[in-house]
This record gives structure tokens, sequence and C-alpha cells, in this order.
């Protein structure tokens, strides 16, 4: 009969998770809480703070995957951004400007709108109902036709501004605005 050694061994057991878990078990877990109690807070601090938990592979089930804070999340561990970047992100969430109000601007048109008592070239406003990162799609309730102050247009320049008029940064997508112009 053969005598295996079975004695527990600290050094063959390489840690890869915060001293609280045991040591190479992988972790199967669920956070399961009302409402508002901090469930999505205590997953980002596990997944983003350093030492907290390592992982090889995570999935993430939930009826709010829509939320920015996991829209984010999948973007980034797609695009492979290591733990620091995407957790000063979230850090730094107050600074990173959230477009509440989207703007089209046109010179083309003969219209003032007013925007906090200022003259505005603004021929469309709408509030984004998508979370960043999804495809917008807008169209206007009602077709408006506005008086073109040209007699021949021979170019056109259209810009998408937040609430604060600042231009956005499209990061290189594409957008579609369609223009219909008619002849009266």
């Amino acid at each position: 009969m053969e005598i295996i050694d079975l004695a527990w061994n600290e050094n063959t057991s390489k840690r890869f998770s915060n001293p609280l878990f045991p040591r190479g078990v992988r972790i199967r877990g669920l956070i399961i809480g009302k409402s508002g109690c901090g469930k999505r807070n205590l997953l980002l601090n596990f997944l983003l703070r350093d030492g907290w938990l390592d992982y090889d592979n995570l999935y993430i089930f939930g009826k709010s995957l829509f939320q920015p804070e996991y829209v984010i999340l999948k973007k980034a561990y797609e695009e492979q951004l290591p733990k620091d970047l995407l957790l000063r992100l979230f850090d730094n969430q107050n600074k990173i400007i959230q477009v509440k109000i989207l703007n089209i601007n046109s010179i083309l048109v003969n219209i003032v709108s007013y925007v906090n008592g200022i003259e505005k070239p603004i021929i469309y406003s709408f509030f984004p109902n998508v979370s960043p990162g999804y495809k917008i799609i807008e169209t206007p309730p009602s077709v408006v036709y506005l008086p073109i102050t040209l007699d021949a247009i021979y170019s056109m320049e259209t810009t998408l501004t937040d609430q604060n008029g600042r231009e956005l940064n499209l990061r290189g997508e594409n957008i579609t605005i369609r223009f219909h112009v008619r002849e009266v």
C-alpha cells in the first residue's frame, strides 16, 4: 500500500485573491440585496481595487446591465484596459462631461434660438435616451420647414453641441443628419 503525503503545504498554493478568501479555490458568488443598498458599488470594488479579487474569467448577470457603470466596465474589459486606469476613470467621473442635451446647430437656416438669453443657431435639441456607447436614433416628432437665407447652397456646416454649447468629440464615430430642402 502506497502512502501519499497529504500535508498542507503553504508554498504550493499560490494566492490569486484577497486573504479573506480561501487559497487556490475558485470563487463563485452572488451579491444580493435590496435596491440602493450598494451591490453595484461592492462589485466595482471587488473588480477594480488592487488585491481585492484577481480573476481570469468574469461573468456578470443582472437586470440592470444597461446602467453606465456596467456599460463602461464591459467596454473597458473588451479593450483590455488595466484595472488602475479603469479605477481612475470611476474616481474622476465627476470631472467627465456628461451630455444631457444634444443640440444640432446650422448657420444655413435663418432661425434664432435662445439659450440662457444668448442667440444660438440651434435647429433641433433632444435628450439622449441611451447610455454612453450606444447608438442614438432620433427622429423629430414633426417636420418643420425653416427659411434658408441663401439663393444657392455651396457648402453647409452642421455641429453637434452639448447643453453648455461645447462641440462634442465623437472620437471618429460616424454621424448621419438628414436635411430635407424643398423649393417654395
